[in-house]
């Protein structure tokens, strides 16, 4: 993982003074505390119990651990004035986002007004599973907050929306006199926040506003047992190891039940060591969540980073894959009272099947029907791959049943011969399955032949609606697309990499991101022909633009080797810096 994609997984959101070691002093104040009879939870003055523990929502793919709506919280520390107000109003000191946030407010219609001199960023109602807005109130920069809000374009009330939901917030502004005004806004439908647009970006605004601060200002002490750090809230604000003050391992999903054990701290600096060094960006797709320990690592502002053990042994976090070293994994399972399992990788199919390609209704014939309504290919071994996409145009479909009517010869049927695929015919009725065979006699056809005009008019089609597909996973183990797929134009959609590949099971799957396929596209491209074709391995996998898969096995060498259909082999050896890359997560 390059420094840059580190530093962007793992944003920080604490402090850090300038003497460089305050991570080594607030650990030191935390496990002070921890001495004799452990305080009741108190961090900077909000409720962190009884909310639920989730992956915050820049931490992507994460399970969300409810909790009971009790809690408890002890004073926060009185709030620094804003520069607006330099008379320095009194803030009482009994004042939390735990007493703030859940209160009725006062929605302004128009501009926030000027004067305030704190802000609190509110999140979801954790007492209904929600993640919460940081503890603390934003005392420096209240001024900049508000003028931004301000001058923000009225939303245009005919704007379309999309229906997803990411995140509704709240912010309020407390003023001298005690009154405080509200708006409300949302990072998912119209994005807007009171009346304005743009509540993404005043969201962003705000976020790196508290971080300021929190940089700033020293950090409070985090007050926690274990067991309440692992029925710990969400939060909305950006985390990751990095500013981490505690960790813990904690066992149990159940609401407001999970059991914790802190980690000492020469633990806690080898896991972060660890999670560097080995760490890499990408997700575990189509897993299942054990009962399993997870890892929740703490801020100074009690804000958890939760990585979740999968039962490959892979650990995730967001973007964030991680499989501790053997040493380090040991320590942990020594730690759980359950221990850790032994890793295990489901059995499961080379890739999802249509329904439409397991009609045991099909009827099976050597000439297309008179009449079809659309035209599909499936495969008719493992390792091939469906394509996702059905003719549907009825000029193209009564193009594909000439290409297979008439064929000269007849067709050569043992097993040997056979084509990978079979052409569907169907009607809304009934579906007549045509397979794909070399054809015998007095003028020959390989069954590739037979295949290759099919394959033609998917093309026009695809070509002619400029639409894209999206296939589903898993993509591990390797199956390989029908299609000619132009290694120079290609632009892939999503991709994996296979770990531990063998006869028995198609391994770990790692799903990549964007940037890296990118790059890794680019140089795809300079794929060269090679006469090398018994390679066995780890596999990358990529998909195009219509979700056809390119697999590329990767040999003892360093090399990618690229078995297509039918098709003459490529080989293609990645750059130093995109090889060491990829090395790390064929290490996981």
């Amino acid at each position: 993982m390059t420094d840059e994609q580190f530093a962007r997984i793992f944003k920080r959101n604490t402090p850090e003074p300038t003497d460089g070691d305050w991570a080594a002093d607030a650990r030191h104040r935390h496990r002070r505390r921890q001495v004799g009879t452990v305080a009741v939870a108190a961090v900077a003055g909000v409720a962190v119990i009884g909310a639920p523990l989730a992956i915050n929502v820049l931490q992507d793919n994460g399970p969300q651990y409810a909790t009971p709506a009790t809690s408890s919280a002890a004073p926060a520390p009185t709030a620094s004035p804003s520069s607006g107000d330099p008379t320095g109003p009194s803030v009482s000191p009994a004042t939390t986002a735990a007493d703030i946030c859940p209160a009725a407010q006062d929605y302004v219609g128009t501009d926030l007004p000027e004067g305030a001199v704190q802000l609190w960023l509110c999140g979801e109602d954790v007492e209904m599973g929600g993640r919460a807005g940081p503890p603390e109130p934003l005392t420096t920069g209240v001024d900049e907050a508000i003028a931004t809000y301000n001058a923000l374009e009225f939303r245009d009330p005919d704007q379309a929306c999309t229906m997803e939901y990411t995140l509704a917030y709240t912010v309020i502004a407390e003023y001298p006199d005690g009154t405080r005004k509200a708006v409300q806004g949302e990072l998912h439908g119209c994005r807007n926040v009171g009346d304005r647009a743009g509540g993404d970006q005043f969201f962003e605004t705000l976020q790196d506003l508290w971080e300021g601060q929190r940089e700033s200002t020293p950090a409070p002490e985090l007050e926690l047992t274990a067991d309440e750090a692992c029925n710990a809230p969400g939060t909305i604000m950006p985390t990751g190891p990095t500013g981490s003050v505690a960790g813990y391992l904690c066992q149990g999903t159940d609401p407001g039940t999970a059991k914790g054990v802190e980690l000492s701290d020469e633990l806690l600096d080898q896991l972060l060591a660890d999670l560097e060094t080995r760490g890499v960006a990408g997700s575990v797709p189509f897993f299942e969540l054990p009962p399993e320990p997870h890892l929740t690592l703490l801020n100074a502002y009690g804000e958890p980073f939760v990585l979740t053990r999968h039962t490959n042994g892979l650990y995730q976090a967001g973007e964030l894959v991680w499989r501790p070293s053997p040493e380090l994994a040991a320590e942990l399972e020594a730690l759980s009272p359950s221990g850790n399992p032994s890793p295990s990788n489901p059995s499961r199919p080379a890739m999802p099947v249509r329904d439409s390609c397991l009609d045991p209704a099909a009827i099976a014939a050597d000439t297309p029907p008179d009449q079809a309504d659309w035209v599909g290919i499936c495969p008719t071994r493992d390792g091939v791959a469906e394509p996702i996409d059905a003719l549907t145009d009825p000029a193209l479909v009564a193009q594909a049943a000439a290409a297979l009517t008439g064929l000269p010869g007849e067709g050569c049927w043992p097993e040997e011969v056979r084509g990978p695929v079979y052409v569907l015919f169907g009607t809304f009725d009934s579906t007549t399955a045509v397979p794909v065979y070399n054809r015998c006699g007095d003028d020959p056809m390989d069954a590739s032949e037979v295949l290759a005009p099919i394959l033609e008019i998917f093309e026009q089609q695809r070509a002619s609606d400029e639409m894209t597909s999206f296939r589903g996973g898993p993509l591990c183990p390797v199956a390989e697309s029908v299609f000619d797929i132009d290694l120079t134009a290609l632009e892939p959609q999503m991709g994996s990499v296979c770990v531990g590949v063998s006869e028995s099971s198609g391994g770990v799957e790692i799903s990549l991101p964007g940037d890296l396929l990118q790059r890794i596209a680019t140089e795809v491209a300079t794929a060269t022909e090679t006469t090398t074709t018994d390679v066995q391995g780890d596999r990358l996998i990529l998909t195009d633009e219509y979700g056809e898969p390119l697999t590329l096995i990767r040999s003892g060498d360093g090399s990618y080797v690229w078995l297509p259909l039918d098709r003459p082999a490529r080989s293609w050896t990645p750059s130093t810096e995109l090889a060491a890359e990829l090395d790390r997560y064929f290490a996981l």
